[in-house]
């Protein structure tokens, strides 16, 4: 690995500290460095989010999950993305700023590490003859209650067939990634990270029995938001957020290239489980 890019969360106090430390490290490994613009050191390599370097050999991630959500909107080519965890949760940062250094060790001399391939969703937007394609979702996207807190009446549709009608907040989709997300908040399921499914979890629905359901990789799912002035709530990884019209259609299907993790050889996703969920 010779080109290394960083991004990194300057919104965080401790991470300023942590990525000089970074550079100078990379810098004794003789490594070719790419910084993100945000930061405000002066290096002759330098890059935007919109414009990440697609021959980058590895981009290290200062921050939390959403920092990680963030750049993966930006990247749609083979570059593996490893991060450095200086936020709280942390299912998708693979190191303790603490541990940073050792497990950079193992993953530069040793190789101890693995690529790991997580399957995202694109959506697009039909709405008055008009389609608008919008970022991929690494965890979820999800429709649900604009500010007037009105609730949302909501037609599902699968491959084409009329599946389910309901009122309610919302209603959520997610990969196997997202499963620790929001949509295990509204009552999803924990999936493995690297299955290929897709679920669908309704959000306070106006009924008696509403489970979630995990769809193969490979579905289409309409949703279409019918009643008048509601204007629901579209949103990509609790990140990018879209008003729809009424009546407006949403096509939703597994994403074409996949984001790229490196994760190590030593650390399991039921390690992280028992972790983040204070599991004995």
């Amino acid at each position: 690995m010779r080109k290394v890019g960083i991004v990194a969360n300057l919104r965080k106090k401790e991470v300023e500290n942590i990525l000089k430390d970074l550079i100078k490290y990379l810098e004794k490994r003789k490594k070719e460095i790419f910084l993100e613009e945000s930061i405000p050191i002066v290096y002759k390599n330098k890059f935007t989010k919109a414009n990440i370097p697609s021959d980058l050999d590895l981009l290290i991630v200062l921050g939390g999950d959403g920092t990680i959500l963030d750049i993966s909107h930006n990247i749609y080519f083979p570059i593996p993305v490893i991060g450095i965890n200086v936020g709280s949760l942390g299912f998708l940062t693979e190191i303790l700023s603490s541990e940073m250094f050792e497990k950079l060790d193992q993953i530069f001399d040793k190789k101890n590490f693995f690529i790991e391939k997580r399957m995202r969703l694109k959506v697009k937007i039909l709405e008055d003859n008009n389609i608008v394609n919008l970022p991929s979702a690494l965890n979820e996207i999800a429709i649900g209650r604009s500010s007037n807190l009105r609730i949302v009446c909501i037609k599902v549709y699968i491959n084409g067939n009329y599946f389910l009608e309901f009122r309610g907040d919302g209603i959520i989709i997610s990969t196997p990634t997202g499963s620790t997300g929001y949509s295990l908040s509204a009552g999803g399921p924990i999936i493995y990270p690297t299955i290929r499914v897709i679920t669908l979890t309704p959000i306070c629905v106006h009924l008696l029995f509403t489970r979630s359901i995990i769809l193969p990789e490979n579905s289409l799912i309409e949703i279409i938001s019918y009643a008048k002035d509601q204007h629901p709530i579209l949103s990509i990884d609790g990140q990018i957020f879209i008003n729809l019209r009424e009546n407006a259609k949403v096509k939703i299907q597994s994403e074409d290239k996949d984001f790229l993790f490196l994760r190590l050889k030593d650390k399991t996703h039921f390690e992280t489980y028992r972790k983040k969920f204070n599991w004995k």
